[in-house]
């Protein structure tokens, strides 16, 4: 009964009840857009709540051990794209996974309850490793010191190394010390990592 007088006394209400099942039809051909990208999307408040992520951005999260990370990164720049003149915000993320590029956009402000006004592309930026004549140039490697770091990157032990290289153990051991000082490293582990980190 109460509803009934408040309907009558209120035509907004009426209008707000069709506005409310037009913003979710809108929101759901949204959402269905956004799934087909190839890129993670997230679909976010102006709070930086994310109100849908597709499902290559699930896929980027499940594959980053610093997940909770990435997705407060991405909070952040929807709140930043909502407070800024423009509208727009981009930012560089490196974690343990990766490095990422955030760019977010009020794009869908007005298509969308003002709650829902922010999409935030997450793409994962292709890794490049130094260059011979970079490592060369950037460290002071030599070229037998380039081609022991290639196989330190790619997980080579000393044994391999000298195999490769048709040299001693003891030499393949000499380098790759040489090597990990000249990077500054301290664990041959490291060298792939450095060898990515470094090329930015």
């Amino acid at each position: 009964m109460r509803l009934n007088r408040l309907r009558l006394s209120h035509p907004s209400y009426l209008a707000g009840i069709a506005q409310s099942v037009h913003f979710a039809h809108q929101r759901e051909g949204l959402a269905l857009l956004i799934n087909v990208l190839p890129d993670g999307v997230a679909l976010c408040e102006t709070n930086g709540r994310v109100r849908h992520r597709n499902a290559a951005l699930a896929a980027l999260l499940a594959a980053d051990r610093e997940a909770p990370r990435l997705a407060a990164e991405i909070s952040q720049v929807a709140i930043g794209a909502a407070t800024l003149v423009g509208r727009r915000g981009l930012r560089d993320v490196r974690t343990t996974g990766g490095r990422y590029r955030l760019h977010a956009s009020d794009v869908v402000r007005g298509l969308l309850d003002p709650e829902a006004a922010v999409l935030v592309v997450v793409a994962l930026l292709a890794a490049q490793e130094l260059t011979p004549a970079e490592l060369r140039a950037r460290h002071g490697l030599t070229p037998r010191e380039v081609e022991v770091t290639y196989l330190l990157a790619r997980g080579t032990p000393n044994a391999g190394i000298a195999r490769a290289l048709g040299l001693s153990a003891a030499t393949a051991r000499h380098y790759t010390e040489h090597v990990l000082a000249k990077l500054g490293l301290h664990s041959r582990a490291q060298v792939a990592d450095a060898l990515r980190r470094t090329a930015d």
